[in-house]
């Protein structure tokens, strides 16, 4: 973060949500960072970032409406991380994609696209590749470049419902949003 950084999480579960405010609090980094909950989709604000991080969001990744709503908030050349969950090729793989189907049911919405989780990112990074492996491949972690000149992005960007496109005059303000609450260091809450 250096010495003027701030971290914002988004998270759709509020329990997972009160973990990372307990772990932001123990770190002593409460007036850094933040947590938000609500689905990425409904996103909006009126900062803009310099990196994000998709920590097994599976979810998020396989929707390019949320992918849209989050990188409207990034800068042009904002470094992206992702960690997740992959399959293997099913004719070499199928033991380990069982397990780790297996393990995942209760964290994701589909399997869809599991073979290829940053297939959508690549619209918004070309640049995006996989650094490293674990878990006998099942698990990776890849990084790439947003670019904001993306002709895919441009193109996501008029399509989606909900004003995203260049039609919309104004800029998202946090009161724009759709987050069911947020929440802040110290256990308090906007709604």
């Amino acid at each position: 973060l250096g010495d003027r950084g701030q971290a914002i999480g988004l998270e759709l579960s509020e329990d997972m949500a009160e973990i990372a405010l307990r772990r932001i609090r123990d770190a002593g980094m409460e007036d850094r960072c933040q947590v938000r909950i609500g689905p990425a989709q409904n996103y909006l604000d009126s900062e803009q970032y310099d990196a994000l991080l998709f920590c097994y969001t599976h979810d998020v990744l396989q929707s390019p409406q949320a992918l849209v709503g989050l990188f409207n908030h990034a800068r042009g050349g904002a470094r992206v991380v992702v960690a997740g969950l992959r399959f293997l090729p099913w004719w070499w793989g199928f033991p380990a994609n069982l397990i780790t189907g297996f393990r995942a049911r209760r964290y994701l919405t589909t399997y869809s696209g599991l073979r290829c989780p940053w297939r959508y990112l690549l619209d918004f990074c070309p640049d995006f590749r996989v650094i490293g492996t674990d878990h006998a491949g099942t698990s990776y972690l890849g990084v790439g470049t947003f670019r904001h000149d993306s002709v895919v992005f441009q193109q996501y960007r008029t399509r989606l419902p909900g004003g995203y496109g260049p039609s919309r005059n104004k800029v998202p303000t946090p009161s724009d949003s759709s987050l069911s609450r947020e929440l802040l260091p110290g256990g308090a809450t906007l709604t």
